[in-house]
């Protein structure tokens, strides 16, 4: 469970950024904490926050960085959010995009999930043709102090493999699995299932705590896709989309401009969905 003080100052935070956001304040936010990279190839520092801007240098997995400012506009990029992000590290100062930057070391987080994977599933594991270790998990995307951590499944047959993405949140003290603290909220649990879950982190109502889209499949289908959308750092279910393939998402920017890619699973016909915060319903877009 969160400390009331560790919600309200990750609040107090949300909220100076979304008034940036929403009075379409210029300025950057001043910042000045420390963060890594998680990008296993490295990150890319710019000279300017801009994906075409020159490249003074490679920054390696797990470096450590200070944070100077953020720029205040949301942007994604491979399928991840974050903002441009101005750091120092040791040799120069520059612009990173921050859907790649993580609160603690990215090796903490993994190794939690993997005692933790391995603790439950350990026999499962140890029976199957899957050699698993840390190697075998990845950090999908990430967002303030939630991130989306994909580990192995235990294979859909001899010679096949499932990848499961599962929700954790840093309490400013250590890694957990997120889980809400009511009934009807979303629930991570550790699993060694056998078919596929993908879980997409991005922005869709009104706030900045990131919302997820859940989907899971077996055999080229998918059986099931939820989303949960965030209210006060709890999420609850908003619609089943049991009845479309969820193929892809564009996403723009906060409430009424956010779209959605989605193929029919009946008609096999691209459709366009909008998130509309005054009903609180997905709309298709004319």
């Amino acid at each position: 469970m969160m400390s009331l003080n560790k919600i309200i100052f990750d609040l107090i935070i949300l909220i100076v950024l979304f008034d940036s956001i929403t009075l379409g304040a210029q300025e950057n936010i001043k910042d000045d904490r420390n963060v890594y990279v998680f990008a296993s190839k490295g990150l890319n520092l710019r000279a300017q926050p801009d994906q075409n801007a020159e490249i003074l240098k490679t920054i390696p997995y797990a470096k450590k960085l200070r944070i100077n400012e953020i720029d205040s506009k949301i942007i994604s990029i491979d399928q991840k959010i974050g903002h441009w992000t101005h750091i120092s590290d040791e040799e120069k100062e520059g612009w990173v995009f921050g859907g790649y930057l993580l609160v603690t070391n990215p090796n903490e987080l993994i190794t939690k999930v993997y005692q933790e994977v391995k603790s439950i599933n350990h026999k499962v594991y140890q029976s199957s043709s899957l050699k698993f270790s840390d190697k075998n998990i990845t950090i999908k995307s990430t967002y303030g102090n939630y991130a989306i951590v994909t580990y192995p499944g235990t294979g859909l047959e001899p010679g096949m493999s499932s990848k499961i993405d599962s929700v954790w949140f840093y309490n400013g003290t250590t890694w957990n699995l997120y889980i809400n603290d009511t009934k009807s909220g979303y629930v991570e649990k550790i699993s060694d299932s056998y078919q596929n879950k993908s879980i997409s982190l991005l922005l869709i109502n009104d706030d900045l705590i990131p919302d997820f889209i859940i989907s899971e499949y077996c055999c080229g289908s998918i059986s099931n896709s939820q989303i949960f959308l965030s209210n006060l750092n709890l999420h609850q279910k908003f619609k089943s989309l049991s009845d479309l393939s969820f193929s892809k998402f564009t996403w723009t920017h906060l409430c009424g401009n956010n779209l959605y890619l989605f193929v029919s699973s009946k008609d096999d016909k691209t459709k366009q969905y909008r998130y509309d915060c005054k009903s609180n319903q997905l709309k298709i877009n004319e």
